[in-house]
């Protein structure tokens, strides 16, 4: 029963994956070269780091509930 599930899932991945559309294309706050949206937090105020959830919430408003934000611009890799 369990594998079924999971082949009619990757079933569904592979056929949403042809219609996926690139990282960029999702909405998010403008990220600046070099500071990226961390201007937002530091510099203009809008978004503070003591009130992560309501910045969720400013954003879920503004933008939908999908986010792109680049806090610091660039490729980040993490290892565990």
């Amino acid at each position: 029963m369990e594998i079924s599930i999971c082949r009619q899932m990757a079933a569904g991945l592979k056929i949403s994956s042809l219609r996926a559309k690139p990282f960029t294309s999702i909405p998010g706050p403008k990220s600046l070269p070099v500071i990226g949206t961390l201007g937002s937090y530091v510099v203009s105020g809008k978004y503070q780091f003591d009130r992560l959830h309501w910045n969720g919430f400013k954003k879920f408003n503004e933008f939908g509930p999908i986010v792109r934000e680049e806090i610091v611009p660039g490729n980040l890799m993490f290892d565990c």
